[in-house]
């Protein structure tokens, strides 16, 4: 039998969140503030989520090492519940960033929210960051900040003030499993530039697009 197919929704408070694990959701984008298009949730709610769902079966307890949960699929015979993932999204503001170019002020923020997480258990992230090109006033992806925070994610070291560096270790113990995810801020650059900066988003696991650039 096929495996059935992903689903992923975004969730806007822990208990929606909560609601779309038991509705079969396999990826959950966690944010808050749904008119603001969505911001970095609550610290707090995270956690709770998380112990809740790991209560529930639908998150990996420390140290399971099971094939199921290793896998991320159902396991069809005992009708297991699927690992769900969470990508917590990572914008602390809607006002300082409507063309997801941040500020340096915001971008201290965003790092430090990233620490935040880790330190609780955040296993996936999702944030964009824009730059204009000094010549053409074009929106390309912010490559070096975007690349930092990348690095950041996957890195062992969760104290304020981070480089992201290279700590030793193989891959996992690395944090290579943390999955980021480049946002909707990839639809804010021109339909004929999007071709070239997809090798810059591919520094990402993931990304989302609405599939068309967005009127500016």
């Amino acid at each position: 039998m096929a495996p059935p197919p992903h689903l992923e929704i975004a969730a806007f408070t822990p208990s929606s969140a909560l609601l779309a694990a038991h509705a079969g959701a396999h990826r959950i984008e966690l944010c808050k503030d749904k008119s603001a298009d969505g911001l970095t949730p609550e610290l707090n709610g995270f956690i709770k989520l998380k112990d809740q769902l790991q209560k529930d079966g639908y998150v990996s307890s420390p140290g399971d090492q099971s094939p199921n949960k290793q896998t991320h699929e159902v396991n069809q015979s005992t009708e297991a519940n699927p690992l769900v993932q969470i990508n917590i999204m990572i914008r602390p503001s809607s006002n300082a960033s409507t063309d997801f170019t941040v500020p340096k002020s915001e971008y201290a923020v965003m790092r430090e929210q990233i620490s935040q997480f880790k330190r609780v258990g955040g296993e996936g992230f999702v944030f964009g960051i824009l730059t204009r090109d000094a010549q053409t006033g074009k929106l390309r992806v912010d490559e070096e900040r975007c690349g930092e925070l990348v690095r950041l994610c996957r890195s062992t070291t969760i104290a304020a003030g981070d480089d992201g560096g290279d700590d030793g270790g193989d891959e996992k113990s690395q944090g290579m499993g943390r999955r980021c995810t480049f946002h909707r801020a990839f639809d804010r650059i021109a339909v004929e530039d999007m071709e070239a900066e997809l090798d810059i988003v591919c520094l990402f696991f993931l990304f989302l697009w609405r599939g068309r650039s967005r009127d500016r």
